[in-house]
């Protein structure tokens, strides 16, 4: 099945290719739950990432137990830190 990807002040890794929009296509296996996902991505350090599923906040503790569904949106971004 296929969802959609979106990098926010993340550097989307080399092997993926973004379209024009900003989005990347991805296949993924039926019920990859969003921790898959994130592991199959292998970005550094990623339980820091805020991720939303079809712009709904998923929080760390909870991407274990939401399965993705086919044309999700899947965003992931930095938390942006300051002061």
């Amino acid at each position: 099945m296929k969802i959609r990807l979106r990098f926010i002040v993340v550097d989307a890794p080399d092997s993926l290719l973004m379209g024009p929009d900003g989005n990347l296509e991805m296949e993924i296996p039926v019920a990859q739950t969003v921790d898959m996902v994130m592991e199959s991505l292998a970005l550094p350090g990623d339980a820091a990432y805020l991720t939303l599923v079809n712009e709904e906040s998923i929080p760390v503790a909870q991407r274990n137990g939401r399965h993705l569904q086919e044309d999700d949106l899947l965003t992931v971004f930095t938390p942006l830190k300051g002061g």
